[in-house]
């Protein structure tokens, strides 16, 4: 998604090289010890050294991820570096090595002297933090997820605040309604909102503001081309039939009414169609009949038990793909140590690093897990008997 943006930018090359240059000398130990020095030696400098020292973040350019990570550190350091540096103090040259991976020196200077320099910084991760939420978001679940916060620390810091749930990542539902493009658009205006009050836009000249501004929306522009080109499938059949699960009843009935006005509009050749979009929208079958029923607002899902099976399984649709990932290496890892492992030994060696927190923090859980340890696997053999124990106090979107 990130691959192609820097080419829609008009000023990101001058503003990267300013921030590999910026992270080299906060990053390399000759160049930061120097820093440290020349530049902090007065007094009132002294409380900003350990936040220099701390610093240790490469910039690798493409790599979308690296950049955000270390523009998180790097913009609660603008105070003190805007205070502490000195070209003079620093001296010209003296860190200075050929190549491509050299420290130049008066690149450092232009980019920390410079308001419209931070002011791009601010610009790129406000974008940062929106594309970070979405991907956020579609690892969330529809039961927990607080509204939308930019700045609100790293994501991985709202992965750990995050209420866990069986149904993360099952947002499959939201985006056959369109809450996706929703969301994007919403992100975005409140970012662009956010960026116009920042304090370091308002030290900028109105051509400088234009200049971060139009790279802003050119962001803007670049994901929403992106996310028309890679989802917009969401509105067609069968995927959209998923929307019937929404947690809102009236989203899932204009869902249905969608599907229904697409495959009336399509071809009338079953073949053409996908299994679902014939069982549930093919004229003269049970599944037409009760999603024209939900549709027109006749009958609640409820009373629909064809049409509730369907429902049923997909709100349980995963969208996220670093979920899958994450389960797929957890997999890996086991069968490395593990070649002839079964599937009950893949589980427990999954879930064990879970019960190792859970007893850190309660050291009478192994006692409660081993008294219940019988009635448990009894229980779970069946998983639909998992849910009313362990999920719906938990799961509105699971009990409605």
């Amino acid at each position: 998604m990130t691959e192609k943006l820097p080419e829609s930018l008009g000023h990101w090359v001058r503003w990267l090289i300013g921030l590999k240059h910026v992270c080299r000398l906060l990053r390399r130990r000759y160049a930061k010890d120097r820093l440290l020095e020349q530049c902090f030696a007065e007094a009132y400098l002294l409380p900003f050294k350990r936040s220099i020292e701390l610093f240790n973040y490469e910039v690798h350019e493409g790599r979308w991820g690296s950049i955000l990570t270390a523009l998180f550190h790097l913009l609660p350091l603008k105070t003190a570096l805007r205070a502490g540096w000195s070209l003079a103090k620093y001296g010209r040259g003296q860190s200075e090595h050929s190549g491509e991976k050299g420290l130049k020196i008066d690149e450092v200077d232009r980019a920390i002297t410079s308001d419209w320099w931070w002011g791009y910084c601010s610009m790129i991760w406000t974008a940062g933090e929106i594309v970070e939420h979405v991907s956020f978001w579609a690892e969330s679940c529809p039961c927990h997820l607080k509204g939308i916060k930019l700045r609100d620390g790293s994501t991985g810091e709202r992965r750990q605040k995050q209420d866990r749930c069986p149904l993360q990542g099952c947002q499959a539902p939201a985006c056959a309604a369109g809450h996706l493009f929703t969301l994007l658009q919403e992100l975005f205006s409140r970012g662009h909102s956010q960026l116009v009050l920042h304090p370091s836009m308002a030290v900028l000249s109105e051509a400088e503001r234009a200049e971060i501004a139009l790279d802003f929306n050119r962001i803007k522009c670049h994901f929403t081309f992106w996310f028309q080109l890679k989802f917009s499938h969401w509105g067609e059949l069968p995927w959209i039939l998923i929307g019937i699960a929404h947690w809102d009843g009236e989203t899932a009935r204009r869902c249905a009414g969608q599907s229904l006005q697409l495959f009336a509009g399509s071809s009338k050749d079953p073949s053409h169609h996908h299994r679902l979009s014939v069982l549930l929208c093919q004229p003269g079958g049970r599944g037409h009949e009760q999603m024209s029923l939900f549709a027109s607002g006749e009958r609640n899902m409820d009373d629909l038990p064809y049409l509730t099976q369907f429902a049923a399984r997909f709100r349980f649709i995963q969208v996220s793909e670093r979920w899958i990932e994450g389960r797929h290496h957890l997999a890996s890892q086991v069968f490395k140590i593990s070649p002839r492992a079964g599937p009950v030994h893949l589980s427990f060696s999954t879930i064990l690093p879970l019960i190792v927190k859970a007893a850190e923090r309660d050291p009478e859980f192994l006692n409660v897990l081993a008294s219940n340890s019988q009635g448990r696997a009894r229980l779970l053999r069946r998983a639909m008997r998992v849910w009313p124990e362990f999920a719906r106090a938990n799961t509105p979107a699971i009990t409605g």
